[in-house]
């Protein structure tokens, strides 16, 4: 069983929050690909293209390296793997590519594949995208030990579904906030040149890593400059001194509200009591079928950020409806046995952990504005990240724009509605719901009346949200 954190940032965790406060991802097995696994509902020989993976290891993921943990690698990381990290550090720092004394980030490329479809059509499938740390002959991690926030906290399967993504994310956002602060403490430390602090401080602000690629690499690094590898050995060696309460002290106030919210989320992923009442509100958002089974099961893709399938049999999620939020767990029970449906504590959890069935008192507790009519100024997104869409046809010819969000299929078929659904799939990261009146092909736009109750209904049907 791997060690889920890496060793630096397992030592600063384990002090923040106690050694039995971090869980191990059994599930998601890096050393031995879960993706690639039969039975795993993505290998590399799935029929569809969506669900194919590559073999001996899926990372498609180039992890932005902050100074310390450059200098970690350089210093640690030895010969032994045919020294593919080394080298992937020294070409990078060499060609000054993406190299400051911050650290080492991504190049170019691979910033527009991961804001374009990534997901989707990159992650896991797309060979040219691998990571360069992860050794091709065997799939392993060449950095495991000094991998970054994200590498830390990602798992493509969850002991605890929602819970376990909740409580990671909230992980993932304390450590990225450390890396940030202590990349800065070590670059006001170390550096020493007004010119070149003052140029990096100014970069950190603007949060841009094309801002970072092309500063004058002489300027930002004054006197460390054509001696970047001791300056990350420095700082390596620097951060590895400190423990948890000088990671906060750097950090501040933004590191202790982060903590302190990491805490809540994992003192929720450490709990596993089934509330006493629980209401099925439809199909999570982001969950949608991936294909039925011949032993009357269905496999269902339950995230959309991760790759995680669980199985169900199709009878239950059909009668789901029994949780109400008023009828107690034992009496559904027995309702479903009477209609041949078996519900076993074990699939219980597993419904509650995926957000299938939620806390009734949670629902009770949501605003009522949130089932309210839509206003213009609202701000819309779909539930979904994984959306498809197709224009289609009907019996007799004419056209229809279909797309599917989660597990929902939605059809616009009214030839005033077609650039409608068109541009709602373009927008669909976000937009302002009164501007949806100008998706319209003709020279007027359509009547808000006439929008307003395809936005509630796709509201109401889980497909869109506000935010």
């Amino acid at each position: 069983m791997l060690q889920p954190q890496s060793h630096l940032y397992s030592r600063w965790l384990d002090s923040a929050f106690g050694a039995d406060a971090i869980p191990e991802e059994s599930r998601a097995t890096c050393s031995d690909c879960a993706m690639c696994k039969p039975g795993s509902g993505f290998t590399p020989d799935a029929e569809d293209d969506q669900f194919r993976f590559i073999s001996k290891g899926c990372c498609t993921y180039y992890p932005q390296l902050p100074n310390y943990l450059v200098g970690q690698v350089l210093a640690q990381v030895s010969d032994d793997d045919d020294g593919q990290a080394l080298r992937v550090i020294r070409s990078r720092i060499t060609e000054r590519a993406g190299c400051t004394p911050f650290g080492i980030v991504p190049p170019e490329s691979f910033d527009k594949a991961y804001l374009d479809s990534f997901r989707s059509s990159i992650f896991g499938s797309n060979e040219s995208f691998r990571c360069p740390y992860q050794r091709i002959a065997d799939g392993a991690c060449t950095i495991w030990a000094q991998r970054n926030s994200v590498c830390t906290t990602w798992f493509c399967k969850f002991e605890r579904g929602h819970f376990s993504s909740v409580a990671w994310e909230a992980v993932r956002d304390l450590l990225e906030e450390a890396e940030a602060s202590l990349s800065l403490w070590c670059v006001h430390h170390l550096l020493g040149d007004d010119e070149a602090v003052s140029l990096l401080f100014e970069a950190s602000k603007e949060s841009d890593l094309d801002f970072l690629r092309h500063l004058d690499s002489r300027r930002i690094w004054g006197s460390w400059y054509e001696r970047e590898e001791e300056f990350f050995r420095t700082c390596a060696e620097r951060v590895a001194e400190l423990g948890w309460d000088d990671v906060r002290g750097i950090g501040g106030e933004k590191i202790a509200v982060l903590e302190r919210l990491a805490g809540e989320a994992l003192s929720k992923l450490n709990r596993f009591d089934i509330p006493s009442r629980l209401v099925h509100k439809g199909l999570p958002g982001s969950a949608f079928l991936i294909r039925p089974e011949s032993n009357g099961q269905s496999a269902v893709h339950v995230n959309s950020e991760h790759y995680d399938v669980q199985h169900f049999d199709v009878g239950l999620l059909d009668r789901l409806s029994a949780f109400d939020g008023t009828t107690s767990i034992s009496d559904v029970r027995a309702h479903l046995q009477s209609e041949g449906v078996t519900l076993s504590d074990e699939t219980l959890r597993r419904l509650v952990d995926y957000q299938f069935l939620v806390d009734a008192a949670d629902n009770d507790a949501r605003p009522p504005a949130s089932n309210s009519l839509v206003k213009q100024n609202d701000r819309l997104r779909f539930v979904s990240a994984k959306v498809d869409s197709q224009v289609d046809f009907d019996n007799e010819g004419n056209a229809v724009v279909r797309f599917s969000c989660g597990y929902k299929t939605i059809d616009f078929d009214e030839a005033e509605l077609l650039e409608f659904g068109r541009q709602l799939l373009v927008q669909r990261w976000g937009f302002t719901a009164g501007l949806s009146t100008a998706w319209n092909n003709g020279p007027e736009p359509l009547p808000w009346e006439r929008v307003a109750p395809l936005l509630d209904t796709l509201i109401a049907e889980g497909v869109l949200e506000r935010f």
